[in-house]
């Protein structure tokens, strides 16, 4: 949501500026996320990142095993 925000607004900002607004605009969120939820669920913070290199094909190498083929049978 961050990143869309960014994108569609970026020309708007000073050129060079773009990593300080970024900053800004991802602990900005953070923090609205922190004080909106912290009194239901608690003050901690959890962070999850995912890469395209994905653990689970390795160790179950059926993972999303079909999605090649359905988007290459969609294309058609």
């Amino acid at each position: 949501m961050i990143i869309a925000n960014f994108m569609q607004f970026r020309k708007q900002f000073e050129p060079g500026k773009e990593d300080a607004v970024m900053r800004h605009m991802v602990l900005n969120n953070i923090k609205m996320i922190k004080n909106k939820f912290s009194v239901k669920y608690g003050k901690e913070i959890v962070f999850c990142c995912d890469s395209r290199k994905n653990w689970r094909r390795d160790v179950f190498p059926q993972y999303k095993a079909n999605r090649k083929k359905a988007r290459e049978e969609n294309k058609q």
